[in-house]
């Protein structure tokens, strides 16, 4: 057991060296807070979507492909961490006042931060491990595909093991599967990846918060997300929506910040954060998609389109959301989203609205978000900070309003038209009381971290807190 555990934890470790080495490579300048916050996702992500390439080609998964691909990647994010430290050290880096690896100093609310996270993290890992996989959508999606793909070495053992077939994406059961071909996975290793996730959320938030309002305040923030219901129990029981929210979240901070400094490594950054999020969850292209166009709008009003490149954030979540459209469409899976748009459509042509559904959506989401046993006091606190805001909520170039709040607003009416859509197929009733929370899990924090920016946000030069 002991040797199982070395193993499995070192898996772990090697996902997020991994995601540590892809994030210095294309942005330097990164704190160790933030990169150590987005390493775990970034890395989990990119090495699972190369899997899925590899497999679509044919190549078989098992220990040695995993191994050798890990190097691989790996030993690419190195040359091209090189490469950029040889372009750069001698100019740019010196031009804006960073040393290579520039250290960031920790003071007491750090160290504070660090012991409260690690302790709400390693009660949930203990929770996380002690129930296995004991839920619904843990055990007949995420977990059985993932050993279903390590028992046959293929993606495709996920279109007969579990449900859905491949309308789901595959990051999270990959990542299952990893463990799985790596060993017996008697603890189970593979249910640590939730609180990691949970723990990136935290630190990313806190990078964020710290940067723009403050640490005392930061502190505060992470301390209400951390201890909500609704996040903690997500970071126990195996479901790929703290996943999913932590990627849309982080992707969004890093956009925000490089569009702030014109560092296009910061947004690329965020493209494949968001990209790696429809990579995780079947809805992530019906938030993702409107989520991009509206941040591009409101870039356009900061005058600084192009800075970083629209091609920069804008292209990786493309590509990488397409290519697993491609795939489902060319596997012959049209995924919850097409089959919910032929329902509708079919539905319509013969004249029923559902205009209901609209209402009922509502009704559910309100209800849940102000009850603190599932949403905690984010909602007040959120509220609290748009009043002490209130006098500069006509500011419409804030960076928090065009990369969080509007983004927030434009996902959960993006999640209006999904229920709208899947009411043709299934109970809304059923639909909303299954899955309002989880859906609305990314605009809920979205909105509350941007609130509390908005609301709280210091004079830069006042309060410097060094690079995000």
């Amino acid at each position: 057991m002991l040797i199982q555990f070395l193993l499995e934890l070192s898996i772990l470790l090697a996902l997020c060296f991994l995601g540590t080495t892809i994030a210095t490579a294309i942005n330097p300048y990164l704190s160790k807070g933030y990169k150590l916050s987005i390493a775990f996702p970034l890395g989990g992500g990119m090495f699972t979507y190369l899997l899925f390439l590899l497999s679509w080609a044919g190549i078989r998964l098992d220990a040695k492909t995993i191994v050798l691909s890990y190097s691989g990647l790996l030993l690419l994010a190195m040359l091209l961490y090189l490469l950029v430290w040889l372009k750069e050290k001698d100019q740019h880096w010196k031009d804006n006042g960073f040393k290579f690896g520039n250290s960031d100093g920790l003071g007491h609310k750090d160290i504070l931060v660090f012991l409260m996270t690690t302790t709400l993290t390693l009660i949930a890992a203990y929770l996380a491990v002690s129930r296995s996989y004991s839920t619904w959508d843990a055990m007949g999606i995420w977990s059985i595909k993932g050993i279903g793909i390590a028992y046959e070495g293929t993606i495709y053992a996920a279109s007969h093991w579990g449900s859905h077939g491949l309308s789901y994406p595959l990051n999270i059961p990959l990542q299952i599967a990893i463990f799985r071909i790596m060993g017996e996975e008697l603890i189970p290793g593979s249910k640590l990846i939730f609180p990691i996730f949970y723990l990136s959320l935290l630190l990313g938030v806190f990078a964020t918060a710290k940067k723009r309002i403050g640490g005392k305040d930061g502190l505060l923030i992470i301390l209400l997300l951390g201890t909500t219901p609704f996040i903690f129990e997500h970071a126990t029981i195996g479901y790929a929506n703290l996943a999913f929210t932590t990627y849309i979240v982080l992707g969004l901070v890093s956009l925000m910040q490089g569009m702030q400094d014109e560092n296009n490594g910061a947004g690329l950054i965020g493209g494949l954060l968001l990209g790696l999020a429809g990579w995780t969850r079947p809805e992530g292209v019906f938030l993702i998609i409107p989520i991009m166009i509206v941040v591009y709008l409101g870039v356009r009003n900061l005058d600084q389109v192009g800075k970083p490149r629209f091609q920069s954030w804008f292209l990786p979540p493309l590509m990488i959301t397409g290519l697993w459209q491609i795939f489902m469409i060319i596997s012959g899976s049209r995924g919850i989203i097409g089959e919910a748009l032929q329902n509708a459509w079919l539905s319509l042509q013969a004249g029923d609205m559902n205009l209901a559904a609209f209402y009922w959506t509502a009704r559910y989401a309100l209800r849940q978000v102000i009850d603190p046993g599932v949403w905690g006091l984010i909602v007040p606190a959120s509220i609290l900070a748009l009043i002490l805001n209130r006098r500069r909520l006509a500011f419409f170039r804030s960076h928090a309003l065009i990369f969080l709040l509007i983004p927030a607003a434009v996902g959960g009416l993006s999640l209006f038209a999904y229920y709208y859509l899947a009411s043709f197929r299934q109970d809304i009733h059923y639909l909303l009381g299954t899955s309002v929370n989880r859906l609305f899990m990314p605009v809920w924090v979205i909105g509350f971290l941007g609130f509390s920016i908005l609301g709280m946000e210091v004079d830069k030069k006042a309060n410097p807190e060094g690079q995000l």
